[in-house]
């Protein structure tokens, strides 16, 4: 199988997942490893439907798919790029944006393996860089937040002033955030009337989703906001 061939697996794979067993395709001698991002496998989100993407592309284009989980996948970055390449992996792909320093040290030292790395550009022969839609995903996000109240007034916060956010969340009804910003149950408890969170973008990660849904806020995210740029990409 060619490396264009796997381009093509990798594009069908993030297009379904923008949709520690092995699962076998048909007949394959291609091997495939996904390293998990922060969150783990059970997220529900960016983690689990990736993972259910390369699951379709294993069985549709018979190749065998194995997802590398650590726990630290952030400290650990360069050790789980060159396990999975020293293992023999034709293509790695990594979901944990951070890896884009090690994967730039990483990837000349393995030329016959195909990486690719989500959200970041890492220049390389081998390596397919996936980049996010994201203004597309703020977009979706503004416009729910203005579904959920009749007399919108929208109010941008910066992130790193802790005491603003707190001050604006006691009469917001609509929270958009990056996954820079952590909400946690202290955060949740300085926002009485919300109703909705929107991630822009498709990780999960870093929002209390069990207090939010004990106190009745919808929780939502973007997750196939770069379905169509990764596809475009990949395949070119």
């Amino acid at each position: 199988m060619s490396v264009k061939v796997l381009r093509v697996i990798l594009a069908f794979t993030l297009v379904l997942c923008l949709g520690a067993s092995l699962v076998q395709g048909q007949d394959s001698d291609k091997r495939v490893a996904l390293i998990i991002a922060q969150g783990g496998l059970g997220d529900r989100s960016y983690n689990d439907s990736a993972f259910a993407g390369l699951t379709k592309a294993a069985a549709d284009y018979g190749v065998q798919v194995v997802p590398i989980e650590s726990p630290d996948p952030v400290g650990e970055g360069e050790q789980l790029l060159r396990t999975a390449a020293e293992a023999g992996f034709d293509l790695v792909i990594t979901l944990e944006y951070s890896h884009f320093d090690p994967l730039a040290r990483v990837a000349p030292d393995y030329p016959d393996t195909l990486f690719s790395i989500v959200n970041i550009v890492v220049d390389g022969p081998n390596v397919v860089s996936i980049m996010f839609d994201e203004h597309t995903g703020s977009y979706l996000a503004g416009a729910l937040a203005e579904m959920v109240t009749t007399d919108p007034t929208i109010e941008q916060v910066n992130p790193t002033n802790a005491q603003a956010l707190r001050e604006k969340l006691q009469t917001a009804h609509a929270l958009i955030a990056r996954d820079d910003v952590v909400i946690d149950k202290a955060l949740l408890d300085c926002a009485p009337i919300l109703r909705v969170i929107g991630r822009v973008g498709a990780s999960l990660s870093g929002i209390d989703v069990e207090t939010a849904t004990t106190r009745g806020i919808i929780v939502m995210n973007t997750p196939g906001v770069n379905a169509v740029a990764a596809g475009e990409l990949t395949i070119t």
